[in-house]
């Protein structure tokens, strides 16, 4: 289970990112969790590593390494892994197993 909710990625996202995260949730190949944290792959045009954790003051933090994740936003990729995993995902949309590791095992 994760340890945020779709509110918290609301929150932390536009709504631009949020919408088009939506989307991408099936564009995802693989996501390894572990407490706290998850990292995962995104294949969307070119392949990018999404990372997500707990800030430790109870919010939640991205990162990416698409151009938007480099320029410091919580990215659409970073919204598609939150998704994924977030207790209440958006309807219609495809949950990669999280107990796959990186590799998509």
């Amino acid at each position: 289970m994760a340890w945020f909710s779709d509110a918290d990625l609301r929150r932390v996202a536009d709504a631009w990112s949020y919408d088009q995260g939506a989307e991408r949730v099936q564009m995802i190949s693989a996501i390894a969790v572990v407490v706290g944290a998850a990292v995962a792959t995104v294949h969307d045009g070119e392949t990018y590593r999404v990372h997500l954790g707990d800030d430790g003051t109870g919010g939640l933090w991205g990162r990416c390494d698409c151009a938007d994740g480099r320029g410091g936003l919580f990215c659409h990729h970073c919204v598609a892994v939150g998704l994924a995993l977030a207790p209440t995902a958006t309807p219609g949309q495809a949950r990669p197993d999280p107990r796959a590791d990186a590799t998509g095992r």
